[in-house]
């Protein structure tokens, strides 16, 4: 078995991540070191239908958030869904996302999450969160070629839209969003999943690597840039997953 421990500090916020894999399946673990509670907290995560995203979702349902889960695929986000309130999430629903989208798009789709949000905020006491506490972005996807082989630019252009260009112009939205949201709690979070690649590549992920290390620059921009806002920002570097 092999185990992958990352914990994470960034501008006073601590934040740790276990990974670790098995023959069998792969288990995902967070939590935080300080004891952050995260029941009635609403945690909005994007790809949520499979790999991390989904077992963030299952994690943090089991320890009573509110959750809105995206992907593009309704139908297993709905199975996702319903994982989530077998495990004990307060409430539950899906926003149908896909990467590839112009920042339009984008743009309304966070503020239908923030409408979520408060809509399921509304049927509990007001003790719970009425807006998106935590942001958690798992959506994108590897790519293995040389670095000198393919003909067509189309090819590394999807891949920066999936893993850069699409998470920035979505991370951009939620930032706007959670800096200046009346509602939000001391508990701000915007934690984006990128890949070790970004610090080390490997043979084969040229256009990945750069991909991820350019969202992951953005991000370590964005941290200082908000850092007086309350909102702290987290970016975690994990490694093959089987």
């Amino acid at each position: 078995m092999r185990v992958r421990v990352c914990v994470v500090i960034a501008s006073g916020q601590v934040f740790a991540v276990a990974l670790w894999t098995s023959s069998a399946h792969t288990k995902f673990r967070v939590a935080s070191l300080k004891k952050q509670r995260f029941r009635g907290r609403c945690a909005w995560i994007t790809g949520a239908s499979q790999g991390l995203g989904e077992d963030i979702a299952l994690e943090l349902a089991a320890r009573g958030a509110f959750l809105i889960l995206s992907g593009r695929r309704e139908a297993r986000l709905r199975e996702v869904a319903e994982a989530c309130v077998a495990r004990g999430a307060m409430a539950v629903e899906i926003l149908v996302l896909d990467m590839y989208s112009d920042r339009g798009v984008m743009k309304r789709t966070v503020q239908k999450a923030y409408d979520l949000a408060k809509s399921m905020g509304k049927m509990h006491d007001s003790s719970v969160s009425r807006t998106v506490d935590i942001f958690i972005h798992c959506a994108g996807g590897s790519q293995a070629a040389s670095a000198l082989s393919g003909e067509d630019e189309d090819v590394d252009k999807a891949i920066f839209q999936l893993n850069c260009l699409g998470p920035i112009s979505l991370t951009k939205e939620v930032g706007r969003m959670m800096t200046n949201d009346p509602n939000a709690s001391e508990f701000k979070r915007i934690v984006a999943v990128c890949s070790v690649a970004a610090k080390v590549p490997s043979p084969g992920q040229a256009s990945y690597a750069a991909a991820k290390s350019g969202y992951a620059a953005f991000l370590n921009s964005l941290r200082s840039e908000i850092a007086d806002t309350g909102v702290r920002v987290v970016c975690v570097y994990p490694g093959p997953i089987a």
